[in-house]
């Protein structure tokens, strides 16, 4: 479980970094992960990065 978590914890911090340095974050392959992002965004204030993580788990449950 750990093990898990960690791995999680540094792909969000990677993604935070690019984010952060590019403005660029490719939402394809973590879909297991955007509430633990959107948390962290959060946590950071990055408040356009946790407007558009909402948006696409609104769609997404909308679909």
């Amino acid at each position: 479980m750990s093990v898990t978590l960690r791995k999680e914890l540094d792909t969000i911090t990677q993604m935070r970094i690019i984010y952060i340095y590019g403005g660029i974050v490719n939402l394809e392959n973590i879909e297991t992960i955007i509430f633990n992002l959107m948390l962290a965004a959060n946590e950071f204030k990055l408040e356009e990065l946790t407007k558009r993580l909402e948006t696409i788990l609104i769609e997404d449950k909308a679909s």
